[in-house]
């Protein structure tokens, strides 16, 4: 009977073992397949973003150069002046090429402009100025977004040139024509080192969690099944051998004990849980507390009407807005959005809105401003976040306005007794990249009840069911649709729009809406 006993509890150990062993490998190789499926999706889109913010800083870098010209070898004293800022360009986003080019559609070839190497800043072989390359054709994607006038267009391309990911824009002239196009590459090959670099780190924590799991799950068998086993073989020994009915010490063998462990984990792991949901809210309260939220937040002031709202995709976003005052008559209000999500977007998210308000605070022109809250940022930037913002600082006496966008959507304009339409201003670059960027403002007039709308690309980049985007002729047409409503009204109908759009869609990203009405100077008025 002993021997018995013996081999049955082999036989359980080795089947508790090989089972675990299975577990664990099965999780590790899950989880290790999810995190590099997420990894990659990540950056995938920051790279992407990071190739089209380029493209489109680099188109209207070139807004005004005459790229016709330059193709009859005319006006040649600027074009030394532009191809260094694409060297800069293309040394500080890390691409592989950047260049511009003529498409002729009727050929079906690249008329070359400009073209350089990243790291190096040399040109590129065989992209000579006015020179089309043989083997080169143009891409019915690009062709397209060049006649539409789209200002982004990302792709991956494979040529001649390697294997890349490529960010487009189109340079419109100061007469609306477009005229050429810019194309961005990051080379695929570095792209999958930044992702292997990125998951080793990740997968090595999981492996090595799996591998302390094992051994203290072989421990943790021995312990709750084996010992009992062989504890139980060596007191039935002793119990057939003793006189059954004059024994004083009957067999007892209690599992309490490990089911009051089980049950203790459980019981830690949901305080623990509660735990984090707590801080969480209490970092979303904090968050929360430190935006406007009191509307209408001068009720003494009635040259303006102001709103604005914030939906995080977590309990703690990367975006947000503000407004204030400078002096009594000049008045600001931003939106900004932080590259991330989660708790580390959103102390950044704080560090940044604070660092805003206080350079912004100081009077100084809001384009050296903005550039200085750039080299600060570039300076302290050591989870290398990047940040889009547009920023707006009107006189409420006469209405003049200035703003300066930083890699940000572009605002919608309603003038009195017109729709809402897209404001088209020159982009400049995210801030957080490039340490030595000059910012560039444009100035306007707003007129009595006219409004301005900001947002994220939360809004336009939600997605329903079937993953398509809402699209910014959706929000153009939504917003047109309530144009004569009160200011909160439009921002509650849209966030319902958004809302029945998206359907049981999960919330990717914060969604970010802050509109502005000037009511003009109301002593004039008076």
């Amino acid at each position: 009977m002993k021997t018995d006993l013996a081999e049955v509890k082999n036989s359980l150990a080795k089947k508790l073992i090989i089972n675990f062993l299975i577990i664990c490998t099965v999780t590790g190789i899950i989880l290790t397949s999810l995190s590099y499926h997420n990894s990659k999706k990540y950056i995938w889109k920051l790279f992407s973003r990071i190739a089209t913010s380029c493209a489109i800083s680099t188109a209207d870098t070139l807004y005004d150069a005459p790229i016709n010209d330059y193709l009859h070898h005319k006006k040649m004293e600027s074009y030394d002046y532009y191809l260094n800022i694409l060297k800069n360009f293309a040394k500080a986003f890390g691409l592989k090429y950047l260049y511009v080019y003529v498409p002729d559609i009727k050929t079906d070839k690249l008329i070359p402009v400009f073209g350089v190497m990243g790291e190096s800043g040399k040109p590129i072989d065989n992209f000579s100025l006015g020179e089309p390359p043989e083997n080169l054709r143009l891409n019915k994607n690009v062709v397209n977004m060049f006649l539409t006038k789209q200002r982004k267009l990302t792709l991956e391309m494979n040529n001649e040139y390697g294997h890349v990911l490529t960010g487009y824009s189109t340079i419109i002239d100061k007469n609306g024509n477009a005229v050429a196009i810019v194309g961005a590459d990051i080379d695929f090959n570095y792209l999958m080192r930044k992702l292997l670099k990125d998951c080793s780190l990740i997968f090595t924590l999981i492996f090595s969690t799996l591998s302390i799991l094992y051994f203290l799950g072989i421990f943790y068998i021995q312990k709750t099944f084996i010992k009992p086993i062989l504890q139980l073989s060596t007191e039935m020994t002793k119990y057939l051998h003793q006189d059954i009915y004059n024994s004083k010490n009957p067999i007892t063998l209690s599992t309490d004990d490990e089911l009051n462990i089980i049950a203790n984990l459980c019981n830690g792991m949901a305080l623990e849980k509660k735990r984090i949901e707590n801080e969480l809210n209490i970092a979303k309260t904090i968050q929360s507390s430190s935006l406007p939220t009191v509307f209408p937040p001068y009720p003494d002031n009635k040259e303006f009407d102001i709103f604005a709202n914030m939906v995080t995709a977590k309990e703690v976003g990367g975006d947000f807005y503000d407004f204030f005052f400078v002096d009594k008559d000049n008045f600001v209000f931003l939106v900004a959005d932080v590259s991330g999500k989660g708790i580390p977007a959103a102390l950044f998210m704080m560090e940044i809105k604070t660092l805003t308000k206080n350079i912004v605070k100081t009077g100084i022109p809001i384009d050296q401003a903005i550039t200085k809250v750039n080299h600060k940022i570039c300076k302290n930037n050591k989870e290398n976040f990047f940040v889009t913002m547009f920023l707006a600082s009107i006189n409420l006496k006469t209405g003049n306005i200035s703003f300066v966008n930083a890699g940000h959507n572009p605002p919608l304009l309603k003038r009195t007794g017109s729709e809402f339409e897209y404001f088209k201003i020159n982009e400049n670059v995210v801030l957080g990249i490039v340490d030595d960027y000059e910012y560039q403002k444009k100035e306007d007039k707003l007129n009595k009840n006219d409004l301005l709308f900001l947002y994220t690309d939360g809004v336009t980049e939600s997605v329903n069911d079937s993953n398509t985007l809402y699209g910014e002729e959706n929000l153009k047409n939504t917003l047109n649709i309530f144009r004569n409503f009160q200011i909160e009204e439009i921002i509650s109908n849209l966030e319902n729009n958004l809302s029945e759009y998206a359907q049981n869609a999960e919330q990717n990203d914060d969604i970010t809406t802050l509109i502005f009405k000037y009511n003009g100077d109301t002593e004039i008025n008076e």
